[in-house]
């Protein structure tokens, strides 16, 4: 996800695609979100960043920042490239503060 969108996004962006992701994206979601003070929060996510930044895969701070190392260990098949690069194209309107929604609003129908 990182690398399809430049190579970061900033923490509320992040979470924000991921939860839409996984949601529309994936036959069984591979994180699970609540409602949080400004969207949907996975304490999951969080907790795989901590340990990516560990290991040097992503930068310390509050966005999500990959390395240099980091881009190269997101390579992934061209395939799945442009899945993720088609999916986060389409959802730009998204990010930034103009593309606040709430995760309690969210109510997917189908997939």
């Amino acid at each position: 996800m990182l690398a399809a969108n430049g190579g970061g996004l900033d923490k509320l962006d992040f979470q924000k695609l991921l939860f839409l992701y996984t949601q529309t994206c994936e036959q069984e979601p591979s994180y699970e979100f609540v409602p949080f003070k400004k969207g949907c929060y996975s304490f999951t996510s969080v907790a795989d960043k901590a340990k990516l930044t560990e290991k040097g895969f992503l930068a310390e701070g509050e966005d999500w920042r990959l390395t240099d190392a980091g881009l190269k260990a997101a390579y992934v098949s061209s395939d799945i490239s442009a899945k993720l690069k088609t999916f986060s194209e389409k959802r730009i309107q998204l990010r930034g503060e103009k593309g606040r929604w709430s995760c309690k609003a969210f109510t997917l129908q189908s997939k």
